[in-house]
């Protein structure tokens, strides 16, 4: 290990827990060498900006880049984002490499990263992943991924929402306050039936959602909407997209969708509009 001028260049196969923890570089090179880089090897670096890696593959411990701000970084090819690994970390866009198959829980939790780009190859992401972090994006597709933990999105920003396929639920306020306006539920992969679990989608008030009710179980507040319990219909902007041959179902309630709130019986507009073509 050399440093120069905040510049620190690693030769070592294995970097130490904690090595470097609170340290004022602000350039790190892991060699092709480094192999591991462990748990809080890097944590509270502030001044730490650009982050190199030459070799081809590196495994992470858990909050190795926590409350570190990264203007530069590129990563290898990298099985796993661990645990904390990039909590309370800003900086510009990070690129997650096609390989990462899972992104453990709280590992970008209130990152302020421009934007986070997931790889096609993710199948598992952790509880409170992304919660309360910059991440957005105008749409986002995890019909792939198999697993998502509680409030792994939660208070993010995320326009339009792509659910099921791969997996079979839908947790614990899992995309709640994304300000989401589209999203559509897919046929589960396995064929089970996806479940929307407790306020997994709420405080998205102008929210269009398609699913069938057929192959969806939706909790009774899956949809809740916390801000707004003073309105008189707080769910008067949103809609539900179901196929027209299960309007019938809702003729005895103006052929709309009951859900509750407060004590209160409330109704979601149903429509059948994305299903003509189908």
């Amino acid at each position: 290990m050399s440093k120069q001028r905040g510049t620190v260049e690693i030769d070592e196969e294995i970097v130490l827990d904690e090595a470097y923890i609170r340290d004022d570089m602000h350039t790190v090179i892991f060699s092709p060498k480094v192999r591991y880089v462990g748990a809080r090897a890097f944590y509270g670096c502030t001044l730490l900006r650009t982050v190199i890696f030459q070799g081809e593959s590196v495994e992470l411990g858990a909050e190795c880049f926590a409350h570190t701000f990264l203007t530069e970084v590129t990563l290898p090819v990298i099985r796993h984002i661990p645990y904390k690994c990039f909590e309370s970390c800003g900086g510009d866009e990070l690129v997650l490499p096609e390989g990462v198959v899972s992104i453990d829980g709280s590992a970008f939790r209130n990152s302020r990263f421009d934007n986070v780009t997931l790889p096609k190859s993710l199948k598992s992401i952790g509880t409170r992943a992304f919660e309360s972090s910059t991440f957005h994006t105008d749409e986002l597709d995890l019909s792939n991924v198999e697993a998502l933990g509680e409030m792994a999105f939660s208070h993010c920003q995320i326009r339009s929402l792509i659910l099921g396929g791969a997996h079979a639920n839908v947790p614990l306020r899992c995309f709640q306050g994304c300000d989401v306006r589209k999203a559509e539920i897919k046929k589960n992969t396995s064929g089970l039936r996806v479940v929307l679990g407790p306020e997994c989608l709420s405080g998205n008030p102008s929210m269009r959602i398609k699913l069938d009710l057929d192959q969806v179980n939706i909790h009774p507040i899956a949809f809740f909407l916390p801000s707004l319990k003073a309105k008189k219909n707080p769910y008067e902007r949103m809609q539900l997209s179901i196929p027209q041959s299960q309007r019938d179902r809702f003729k005895e309630t103006d052929s709309d969708y009951p859900v509750y709130q407060d004590g209160k019986r409330h109704l979601i507009r149903l429509n059948s509009d994305d299903w003509k073509d189908a």
